[in-house]
């Protein structure tokens, strides 16, 4: 089975649309964003066990 895609990949396209600049920006962006949402579960996570703890 012929798994290429019709046209350019997203790589490609973000290269002709972006400055690297922007690029990085927005990589960074994603990064901090992901850190963000991991650290949020982690403390949802303790809150939960804590709780569990003392019931």
């Amino acid at each position: 089975m012929n798994k290429e895609g019709i046209g350019r990949s997203w790589e490609e396209l973000e290269r002709e649309i972006f400055t690297e600049e922007e690029i990085i920006e927005s990589n960074l962006r994603v990064a901090l964003i992901s850190e963000s949402i991991k650290s949020t579960q982690r403390k949802k996570y303790l809150n939960k066990k804590f709780y569990e703890k003392y019931e």
